[in-house]
């Protein structure tokens, strides 16, 4: 199975994938951008959650560095558009939401699970695996 993180990045990402057995606490690699969406990815996303996706990343980036922004708010939008993103690629993949590492509020080893009954699952992670088969 895949695993698609939302996380914003500097850049424009805020889509990545791996596969669930990867064997690492990685995020995977970049599929989606404010740029082109998500394009050139297997999935076909709707161009309103694409635009969404913009949009939201369009705060991310001036509001950093700023301690008078609504951080909360923003992972609360992003939580939102994790859920739309789950609707429309169902149970083809997980997806997990993830505050970005620039973030004063994130921890290394949080992320949530975006489920399709609406749900949110905390997830806790070692901070750091080796690959399969590495050591």
């Amino acid at each position: 199975m895949k695993v698609i993180t939302i996380m914003p990045e500097f850049g424009g990402y805020y889509a990545w994938i791996k596969q669930q057995d990867d064997g690492t606490t990685l995020v995977g690699g970049g599929i989606a951008d404010t740029g082109s969406g998500f394009e050139f990815s297997e999935f076909w996303i709707s161009p309103g959650l694409e635009q969404a996706f913009a949009d939201w990343m369009g705060d991310w980036g001036g509001n950093i560095d700023d301690p008078e922004a609504d951080s909360p708010a923003f992972h609360s939008r992003g939580i939102e558009l994790a859920h739309r993103l789950k609707k429309q690629v169902g149970d083809q993949v997980r997806v997990i939401y993830h505050k970005a590492w620039e973030d004063p509020a994130h921890i290394m080893t949080e992320r949530t699970e975006i489920l399709a009954d609406g749900g949110l699952k905390p997830i806790s992670v070692r901070a750091w695996s080796e690959p399969k088969g590495a050591g």
